[in-house]
């Protein structure tokens, strides 16, 4: 499986949110549709807490998911993916006070 994290852009001036991807994948080739995970975290650098995203079993509509504002430290979200697809979770960080950040 690949992960990609990032954010869309390099700086954010506030009080604006900042745009992020998270992008799993797995080998091109390889069928993971019918593998199930309860659940995945998101860690930033700075101190905000980790965010936990579960699985649920609602049905899937698309690869991604929209987890909104990223400021809860849990969060329910479809889990699954096609074959051959990616999961992607978008999501917007904010923040009062300047300063760098990176997710993982």
């Amino acid at each position: 499986m690949t992960v990609r994290a990032g954010f869309w852009e390099i700086e954010t001036i506030l009080p604006a949110s900042a745009p992020l991807q998270v992008v799993l994948s797995s080998t091109p080739g390889v069928d993971i549709s019918t593998l199930s995970f309860s659940g995945l975290h998101l860690s930033f650098s700075d101190n905000r807490p980790v965010v936990k995203v579960k699985s649920n079993d609602q049905a899937v509509t698309s690869d991604r998911i929209d987890l909104g504002v990223v400021g809860r430290t849990e969060v329910s979200a479809p889990l699954k993916w096609s074959v051959d697809g990616e999961l992607v979770l978008t999501g917007q960080l904010e923040s009062e006070v300047e300063e760098d950040v990176q997710v993982s």
